[in-house]
Protein backbone atom coordinates (compact mmCIF):
# COMPACT_ATOMS: atom_id res chain seq x y z
CA UNK A 1 0.00 0.00 0.00
CA UNK A 2 1.09 3.45 -1.09
CA UNK A 3 1.78 6.02 2.09
CA UNK A 4 0.41 9.72 2.19
CA UNK A 5 3.44 10.74 1.37
CA UNK A 6 4.07 8.60 -1.91
CA UNK A 7 0.57 9.32 -3.08
CA UNK A 8 0.79 13.05 -2.84
CA UNK A 9 4.14 12.50 -4.48
CA UNK A 10 2.84 11.18 -7.03
CA UNK A 11 0.29 13.44 -7.39
CA UNK A 12 1.94 17.01 -7.50
CA UNK A 13 4.35 15.35 -9.97
CA UNK A 14 1.24 14.87 -12.93
CA UNK A 15 -1.21 17.89 -14.03
CA UNK A 16 -4.41 17.57 -12.38
CA UNK A 17 -7.55 17.39 -14.74
CA UNK A 18 -8.81 20.59 -14.03
CA UNK A 19 -5.25 21.94 -14.88
CA UNK A 20 -5.51 20.20 -18.36
CA UNK A 21 -9.14 20.78 -19.00
CA UNK A 22 -7.53 25.39 -18.33
CA UNK A 23 -5.99 26.08 -21.27
CA UNK A 24 -5.58 28.90 -22.40
CA UNK A 25 -6.67 30.29 -26.24
CA UNK A 26 -2.63 29.83 -26.92
CA UNK A 27 -2.38 25.87 -25.07
CA UNK A 28 -0.98 27.05 -22.39
CA UNK A 29 -2.06 26.17 -18.69
CA UNK A 30 -4.65 28.95 -16.62
CA UNK A 31 -3.07 29.43 -13.70
CA UNK A 32 -3.85 26.20 -11.02
CA UNK A 33 -6.75 26.96 -8.87
CA UNK A 34 -7.41 25.10 -5.69
CA UNK A 35 -9.40 25.10 -2.98
CA UNK A 36 -8.48 23.38 0.99
CA UNK A 37 -11.49 22.70 2.97
CA UNK A 38 -11.41 21.44 6.72
CA UNK A 39 -12.82 18.71 7.37
CA UNK A 40 -14.54 18.67 10.83
CA UNK A 41 -16.75 20.98 11.60
CA UNK A 42 -16.71 22.40 7.91
CA UNK A 43 -17.43 19.87 5.30
CA UNK A 44 -18.53 17.44 8.26
CA UNK A 45 -20.35 17.77 11.51
CA UNK A 46 -18.21 17.72 14.65
CA UNK A 47 -19.51 16.99 18.13
CA UNK A 48 -15.82 15.98 20.01
CA UNK A 49 -13.43 13.51 18.89
CA UNK A 50 -14.41 10.09 18.63
CA UNK A 51 -11.90 8.01 16.86
CA UNK A 52 -9.54 8.39 13.84
CA UNK A 53 -12.34 6.20 11.50
CA UNK A 54 -15.04 8.50 12.68
CA UNK A 55 -16.11 11.24 10.86
CA UNK A 56 -19.78 13.44 11.67
CA UNK A 57 -22.17 13.81 8.80
CA UNK A 58 -21.90 16.28 5.88
CA UNK A 59 -22.70 19.79 6.08
CA UNK A 60 -24.78 19.85 2.97
CA UNK A 61 -24.81 23.19 1.89
CA UNK A 62 -21.11 23.04 2.68
CA UNK A 63 -20.98 19.69 0.27
CA UNK A 64 -22.98 22.37 -2.43
CA UNK A 65 -20.09 24.67 -2.24
CA UNK A 66 -17.60 21.88 -3.17
CA UNK A 67 -19.30 20.86 -5.97
CA UNK A 68 -20.40 24.14 -7.59
CA UNK A 69 -16.53 25.05 -7.10
CA UNK A 70 -15.53 21.42 -9.29
CA UNK A 71 -18.15 22.17 -11.57
CA UNK A 72 -16.32 25.90 -12.48
CA UNK A 73 -13.28 23.72 -13.02
CA UNK A 74 -11.38 24.27 -9.61
CA UNK A 75 -9.75 21.34 -7.47
CA UNK A 76 -11.09 21.13 -4.17
CA UNK A 77 -8.52 19.24 -1.48
CA UNK A 78 -9.28 18.34 2.00
CA UNK A 79 -6.75 20.04 4.38
CA UNK A 80 -7.01 18.49 7.62
CA UNK A 81 -4.72 17.29 10.99
CA UNK A 82 -6.34 14.15 10.60
CA UNK A 83 -3.17 13.16 8.21
CA UNK A 84 -0.64 14.86 10.06
CA UNK A 85 0.08 11.99 12.38
CA UNK A 86 2.47 9.63 10.49
CA UNK A 87 1.73 6.54 12.99
CA UNK A 88 -2.51 7.31 11.80
CA UNK A 89 -2.24 8.63 8.31
CA UNK A 90 -2.65 6.25 6.17
CA UNK A 91 -6.14 5.38 8.13
CA UNK A 92 -7.27 8.42 8.62
CA UNK A 93 -6.65 8.81 4.82
CA UNK A 94 -8.81 5.59 4.28
CA UNK A 95 -11.49 6.81 6.05
CA UNK A 96 -11.92 10.28 4.73
CA UNK A 97 -12.20 8.82 1.03
CA UNK A 98 -14.09 6.20 2.22
CA UNK A 99 -16.49 9.02 3.09
CA UNK A 100 -16.22 11.31 0.15
CA UNK A 101 -17.10 8.45 -1.90
CA UNK A 102 -19.98 7.24 0.05
CA UNK A 103 -21.69 11.01 -0.03
CA UNK A 104 -20.58 11.35 -3.74
CA UNK A 105 -18.26 14.62 -2.59
CA UNK A 106 -15.80 15.45 -5.17
CA UNK A 107 -11.76 16.05 -3.76
CA UNK A 108 -8.53 15.38 -5.40
CA UNK A 109 -6.88 14.87 -2.57
CA UNK A 110 -6.69 15.05 0.99
CA UNK A 111 -3.24 16.99 2.96
CA UNK A 112 -2.10 18.32 6.10
CA UNK A 113 0.43 20.29 3.96
CA UNK A 114 -0.41 24.29 3.09
CA UNK A 115 0.39 23.93 -0.49
CA UNK A 116 1.32 27.18 -2.91
CA UNK A 117 -1.57 26.31 -5.27
CA UNK A 118 -4.17 26.97 -2.76
CA UNK A 119 -6.54 29.88 -3.28
CA UNK A 120 -8.66 29.84 -1.10
CA UNK A 121 -8.77 28.08 2.51
CA UNK A 122 -12.60 27.26 4.36
CA UNK A 123 -12.09 26.68 7.77
CA UNK A 124 -14.89 27.23 10.59
CA UNK A 125 -11.74 28.00 13.12
CA UNK A 126 -9.88 30.20 10.43
CA UNK A 127 -9.87 33.99 11.05
CA UNK A 128 -9.22 35.85 7.76
CA UNK A 129 -6.74 38.97 8.14
CA UNK A 130 -7.33 41.59 5.21
CA UNK A 131 -4.59 42.15 2.92
CA UNK A 132 -1.33 43.39 3.66
CA UNK A 133 -2.98 45.09 7.04
CA UNK A 134 -2.35 43.00 9.65
CA UNK A 135 -6.16 43.43 10.40
CA UNK A 136 -9.33 41.10 10.91
CA UNK A 137 -11.95 41.16 8.45
CA UNK A 138 -14.82 43.10 10.85
CA UNK A 139 -12.33 45.50 12.66
CA UNK A 140 -14.38 48.67 10.97
CA UNK A 141 -12.46 51.91 10.05
CA UNK A 142 -12.97 53.01 13.09
CA UNK A 143 -11.30 50.61 15.46
CA UNK A 144 -8.48 48.89 13.13
CA UNK A 145 -8.43 49.62 9.69
CA UNK A 146 -6.88 53.19 9.65
CA UNK A 147 -7.23 54.59 6.52
CA UNK A 148 -9.03 52.27 4.69
CA UNK A 149 -12.85 53.35 2.82
CA UNK A 150 -15.34 50.79 2.82
CA UNK A 151 -14.67 51.11 -0.48
CA UNK A 152 -11.50 49.17 -0.79
CA UNK A 153 -12.42 46.79 1.91
CA UNK A 154 -15.47 46.14 -0.42
CA UNK A 155 -13.24 45.56 -3.66
CA UNK A 156 -10.41 43.41 -1.92
CA UNK A 157 -13.48 41.01 -0.47
CA UNK A 158 -15.07 41.31 -3.60
CA UNK A 159 -18.50 42.24 -2.10
CA UNK A 160 -20.81 44.86 -1.90
CA UNK A 161 -21.30 47.89 0.68
CA UNK A 162 -24.45 46.49 1.61
CA UNK A 163 -22.92 42.84 2.33
CA UNK A 164 -20.30 44.61 4.43
CA UNK A 165 -23.02 46.28 6.42
CA UNK A 166 -25.18 42.86 7.42
CA UNK A 167 -21.55 41.05 8.24
CA UNK A 168 -21.21 43.79 10.54
CA UNK A 169 -24.35 43.71 11.80
CA UNK A 170 -23.93 40.06 12.39
CA UNK A 171 -20.88 40.32 13.83
CA UNK A 172 -22.06 42.48 16.96
CA UNK A 173 -22.22 40.38 20.18
CA UNK A 174 -25.69 40.89 20.63
CA UNK A 175 -26.66 39.12 17.87
CA UNK A 176 -24.41 35.67 19.01
CA UNK A 177 -27.00 34.61 21.46
CA UNK A 178 -30.91 34.01 21.85
CA UNK A 179 -32.66 33.60 24.66
CA UNK A 180 -35.12 30.71 24.59
CA UNK A 181 -35.00 28.72 21.92
CA UNK A 182 -33.39 28.93 18.69
CA UNK A 183 -36.13 29.65 15.93
CA UNK A 184 -33.91 32.54 15.12
CA UNK A 185 -30.07 31.45 15.64
CA UNK A 186 -30.74 28.63 13.03
CA UNK A 187 -31.74 31.39 10.04
CA UNK A 188 -29.21 32.04 7.96
CA UNK A 189 -29.82 35.79 8.58
CA UNK A 190 -31.88 36.42 11.68
CA UNK A 191 -34.18 38.90 11.58
CA UNK A 192 -33.04 41.39 14.10
CA UNK A 193 -30.02 41.88 11.74
CA UNK A 194 -32.33 42.40 8.85
CA UNK A 195 -34.80 45.31 10.40
CA UNK A 196 -31.25 46.87 11.49
CA UNK A 197 -30.04 47.00 7.88
CA UNK A 198 -33.16 47.99 6.39
CA UNK A 199 -34.44 50.06 8.98
CA UNK A 200 -37.20 48.86 9.77
CA UNK A 201 -39.96 50.04 12.55
CA UNK A 202 -41.67 47.73 15.27
CA UNK A 203 -44.53 46.61 12.82
CA UNK A 204 -42.36 46.18 9.65
CA UNK A 205 -40.04 44.36 11.98
CA UNK A 206 -42.58 41.80 13.29
CA UNK A 207 -43.67 40.91 10.11
CA UNK A 208 -40.58 39.94 8.94
CA UNK A 209 -40.15 37.66 12.24
CA UNK A 210 -43.18 36.05 12.32
CA UNK A 211 -42.54 35.08 8.39
CA UNK A 212 -39.02 33.66 9.05
CA UNK A 213 -39.94 31.73 12.28
CA UNK A 214 -43.32 30.49 11.68
CA UNK A 215 -42.25 27.08 10.32
CA UNK A 216 -40.35 26.24 13.69
CA UNK A 217 -42.75 28.45 15.99
CA UNK A 218 -46.18 28.63 16.55
CA UNK A 219 -47.77 27.78 13.06
CA UNK A 220 -50.55 29.19 12.01
CA UNK A 221 -50.54 31.46 15.12
CA UNK A 222 -47.80 33.45 13.45
CA UNK A 223 -49.38 33.60 10.32
CA UNK A 224 -52.25 35.37 11.48
CA UNK A 225 -50.11 37.77 13.42
CA UNK A 226 -48.51 38.62 9.90
CA UNK A 227 -51.75 39.34 8.44
CA UNK A 228 -52.54 41.52 11.50
CA UNK A 229 -49.47 43.50 11.38
CA UNK A 230 -49.66 44.28 7.77
CA UNK A 231 -52.98 45.46 8.21
CA UNK A 232 -51.78 47.90 10.49
CA UNK A 233 -48.98 49.04 8.50
CA UNK A 234 -51.47 49.47 5.65
CA UNK A 235 -54.42 51.76 7.91
CA UNK A 236 -51.67 53.68 9.98
CA UNK A 237 -49.53 54.48 7.01
CA UNK A 238 -51.96 54.43 3.90
CA UNK A 239 -55.20 55.11 5.81
CA UNK A 240 -56.63 58.16 7.13
CA UNK A 241 -57.14 58.44 10.44
CA UNK A 242 -60.17 60.72 11.49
Amino acid sequence: MMTTTEKLEMIMSEPTFAEMAAQDNHGGKAERYAIAVDLDGTLAEYHGWKGVEHIGKPVPAMVEKVKQAVSEGKEVWIYTARVSDPAESDLADMAIRKWCDHYNIPIVDITATKHKFFKEFWDDRAVQVMPNTGEFLGETPAVGLGNLTDQLICEQLGITEKALKVARLMSLPVFQYQHGGSHYKDLVIEPGVINAANDLNGMEGNVIKYILRYKNKDGVKDLNKIQQMVQMIKETKYENID
